[in-house]
């Protein structure tokens, strides 16, 4: 149950904390301005946000918002949700950056917030071509460093003519990545292969568009001690989606799509042994999704109402072959009164207990039309069912996991108060203090003397934080973004209370992101730096890092860009993941060619 002075104290710093944030969406000129070289890359200068990455650019990759896990984040490419692995997780590191037109964040969707890609489509072209390279190693004081470089080469064409459109993108990235922890080394090769097309066709009275993408990664691990073998593993992604919409001539919209998306995944060690034998996993994913409404601008009640549901297939050799089937009820509802104050509600109601499930309420306040200052207050409950990693992993060739069939759903309450506001014409201030109240949070729990290890429901857990973002423009040419984050967490499982302190694994408690420049059409200066605060891993405090950048894009014509991105200038030692020590200082170089 949740303890009344762990309620009380939260209460009064929800209350107490005066600190906004925002700064939760970047364009695809974003990107570009500031050199980002990977979708977690650009991610990460997001207020509230902290990425996870194990070993590089283009490996595994996850996001944390708020404090949330990785499987916790739903990821959507195009309103579509991406294919989770088998464990929860998505891999960010699979989406290749150049096909991205926008990048935006909901912290308060669903259980541990929402991303949401949307690619390319406009008429152009755009070829361009980088290659980083290390130019120090970092030496840190517990033996570990990390050297990184990569390639990548990405094209994109798009066009419309009659109500049609197309769009057509291909990336090829190769990265090498090493790190060295106690005196052991192992070196990563990984090279990634993409492809995707969309196709539309648009009338007066709806719309209809295919969309089809295929990536594969291979990655090559060559390790020089007995406890890290000599492997390979490759992962391969394919689907389509068909959707549409059609207005009646009543006005009621009716919107549906069908998808597949397919996820495959091999690990092969050179050397197969009782603690690394060869695994892989298939997964299979059907998707639909079918409303009604009359969802449109200018419309005091607004609404749309629907089911939508997923069929999983999973043929996996360390969990077996496993189906669920997550389907479930859609209402979405808002009402504009006296011009002022919309309220809002989403909800999905499921309908088996292998589904999600979630409600989502919120009342928005314009305040100042001609300022754009919007107040407003979001209240949350959502569910999720385990992971099947989480539910079936077995013991029969190790001695060290196991997995737990008697998990329940994990549940998040979350609140929010949020301010956007251009006091400014060149000012712009966005941002919210939230509160999150996890139970039976999915936590992996180890036996101190037998190193035995399964997966638990943790009793409770408390986020409480705040962040503020701003942008503005000085004088004509010069430009600055900040944003800080402020996250405390309480582990309050057991007799934990707040006064006891025990926080949450990997949860960093203070973050400050600072960009500024000189930006014209022509040649645009960008200075960034992140202050990433301490955290906790294992109950003893982590030390904090400071990240300094600098990136400088020329533009001699209109149609070319050249562009260089100097990283983490001063060397810092410094994990995004613990345990994976992440690169010393390095260098960017791109050229990018528009038509």
């Amino acid at each position: 149950m949740f303890k009344r002075t762990s309620l009380l104290i939260a209460i009064l710093l929800l209350v107490s904390i005066s600190l906004f944030a925002g700064g939760m969406e970047l364009t695809a000129e974003d990107i570009a301005l500031r050199g980002f070289r990977s979708v977690g890359e650009a991610l990460s200068s997001l207020a509230g946000v902290e990425v996870q990455s194990y070993y590089g650019n283009s490996a595994l990759v996850t996001v944390s918002i708020n404090g949330s896990k990785g499987s916790q984040v739903d990821v959507y490419v195009d309103g579509i949700r991406q294919t989770r692995d088998y464990d929860g997780t998505f891999n960010l590191g699979l989406i290749a950056l150049s096909r991205v037109e926008s990048i935006s964040v909901d912290a308060d969707r669903g259980l541990g917030g929402s991303v949401y890609i949307t690619t390319r489509r406009s008429a152009s072209g755009e070829v361009s071509v980088s290659n980083n390279s290390l130019l120090a190693e970092n030496d840190s004081a517990d033996d570990s460093d990390r050297y990184f470089n990569g390639q990548n080469v990405s094209a994109y064409y798009g066009g419309s003519s009659n109500g049609s459109g197309y769009a057509i993108g291909a990336s090829y990235n190769r990265d090498m990545t090493a790190h060295r922890i106690s005196s052991s080394s192992d070196r990563t090769k990984v090279e990634d292969y993409a492809v995707d097309g969309s196709y539309s066709y648009s009338t007066e009275r709806g719309s209809i568009g295919l969309s089809a993408r295929y990536s594969q990664n291979d990655a090559d691990t060559m390790g020089s001690t007995s406890w890290v073998s000599n492997t390979n593993t490759k992962t391969i992604i394919g689907g389509f989606t068909v959707n549409g919409d059609y207005r009646l001539e009543s006005g009621l919209l009716l919107k549906g799509s069908l998808g597949w998306q397919y996820k495959a995944y091999e690990y092969t060690p050179y050397v197969v042994s009782l603690y690394d034998p060869a695994s892989h996993n298939k997964t299979n994913v059907f998707e639909f999704d079918f409303r009604a409404g009359n969802s449109g601008e200018g419309r005091r009640l607004s609404y749309s109402f629907g089911i939508n549901g997923t069929e999983t297939m999973v043929q996996a050799s360390s969990i077996g072959d496993h189906n669920r089937f997550n389907v479930g009820v859609v209402a979405d509802i808002s009402y504009l009164l006296a011009g002022e104050f919309l309220f809002a509600i989403d909800a999905r109601v499921p309908l088996n207990e292998e589904s999600e499930g979630s409600v989502e309420g919120s009342i928005t306040w314009y305040a100042d039309r001609a300022t754009e200052t919007a107040v407003k207050l979001k209240v949350g409950y959502s569910l999720a069912q385990p992971n099947l990693s989480a539910l079936y992993w077995p013991v029969d060739y190790t001695m060290y996991y196991e997995g737990n069939p008697d998990l329940d759903p994990e549940k998040v309450f979350s609140a929010s108060i949020g301010l956007d506001s251009r006091p400014l014409k060149n000012l712009k201030y966005s941002g919210s203090i939230f509160i999150r109240h996890t139970t039976d949070l999915l936590a992996y729990v180890t036996d101190p003397l037998t190193y035995m290890g399964s997966y638990d429901n943790v009793d409770e857990a408390l986020f409480i934080g705040s962040n503020q973002s701003i942008s503005t423009v000085i004088r004509e040419h010069l430009s600055l973004e900040a944003s800080a984050t402020i996250n405390y967490t309480y582990n309050l499982s057991g007799d934990n209370d707040i006064s006891d302190k025990v926080r949450v694994n990997n949860v960093r408690m203070h973050t400050l992101k600072l960009a500024t420049g000189y930006v014209s059409k022509t040649i645009s200066i960008i200075g960034d730096v992140q202050f990433l605060g301490g955290y906790y891993y294992n109950s003893a405090k982590q030390h904090a890092d400071t990240l300094y950048g600098l990136t400088v894009n020329f533009s001699p014509a209109e149609s070319v860009t050249l562009s260089a991105r100097l990283e983490n200038i001063f060397d810092e030692d410094y994990f995004l993941y613990q345990g994976y020590p992440m690169p010393g200082t390095n260098l960017t170089l791109k050229s990018t060619l528009r038509f």
